[in-house]
């Protein structure tokens, strides 16, 4: 399985920006990839200055980071004010990132509440997986939780799971309900109902087990769990169980905002769980930007 060639680490020079970028030269190590590394700063006339002023300040300190992790220094840096998630994506492009490193939040939690924050955008935008690491990194991925629905983005989130972190142990979770929860509701006898839920298990394995044949490799290093229940109440409980240092999630694709996150799975495991969250989008149109970025002198 190839490894990954070029990674982009996103930074606001903030504590999580600091655990993004430490995840990032873990992993250009692990897989001797290219790493190149993006400050953006929000555009506005005074701090577009600003920047311009302390742009070297800024380039010194990450290069003192760069050497710290014992990477090449040669890593490129970027600095450019603008969109924060526009610019992201526009330098993952150029740089021909297989991946994007973030950090769980952006800098303004009150404006997270208000408008969609920007590792969210990323993911809502993007046309690239991204990783939003939560937490400074110990060492390479040991443990990793994919929840799976048996469809082809699923399928390509274990794949790419396997791609970044092949010597983990990978859990494979799929979490399974039917039209139970509707059947409680009725005169059906509970005998009736637990028969149902047993056929449904069975079904689940049964095509937990087609879609394991699908994954390159089979079953390979891979080890499976079928839950009944609701998937974001059941992956929030595994993860709590199992302690993975990973959790990695696909999407359908681009659709709106409220389609895309108004109960969405992918959204509920970014905010819920507490290790890294991996986000794997489906090869699907390039999004048109609108941010046209001003790089510093």
């Amino acid at each position: 399985m190839s490894k990954l060639k070029n990674i982009l680490a996103a930074t606001d020079l903030s504590p999580r920006g600091d655990k993004a970028l430490a995840r990032a030269a873990h992993l250009a190590r692990e897989h001797s990839a290219r790493l190149a590394i993006l400050y953006v700063q929000q555009e506005r006339a005074r701090e577009n200055a600003k920047l311009h002023r302390i742009a070297g300040t800024i380039e010194k300190g990450l290069r003192e980071t760069i050497a710290a992790w014992s990477l090449d220094d040669a890593a490129a840096i970027t600095l450019v004010s603008g969109r924060p998630s526009a610019e992201i994506i526009r330098h993952a492009r150029e740089a021909e990132a297989d991946l994007i490193v973030a950090g769980d939040r952006g800098a303004n939690l009150l404006a997270d509440l208000i408008r969609p924050a920007t590792a969210e955008s990323l993911v809502r935008q993007g046309d690239r997986p991204v990783l939003l690491v939560k937490h400074t990194p110990r060492g390479p991925y040991r443990r990793v939780l994919v929840p799976v629905d048996f469809s082809e983005h699923s399928r390509g989130a274990l794949e790419y799971a396997r791609r970044l972190a092949p010597d983990a142990e990978i859990h494979v979770l799929h979490a399974y309900e039917g039209v139970e929860r509707q059947l409680w509701r009725t005169d059906i006898r509970k005998s009736e109902i637990m028969r149902y839920r047993r056929e449904s298990a069975k079904q689940a394995r049964q095509a937990m087990k087609a879609f394991l044949d699908r994954v390159d490799g089979g079953t390979y290093k891979l080890r499976q769990g079928i839950w009944f229940g609701r998937a974001p109440q059941v992956i929030t409980m595994v993860s709590k169980r199992l302690y993975p240092d990973l959790v990695v999630v696909g999407t359908a694709g681009r659709k709106t905002w409220p389609q895309l996150f108004r109960g969405s799975v992918a959204q509920y495991v970014m905010r819920e769980v507490q290790c890294d969250v991996l986000v794997v989008q489906p090869a699907r149109t390039r999004m048109e930007l609108d941010s046209k970025s001003r790089r510093a002198a």
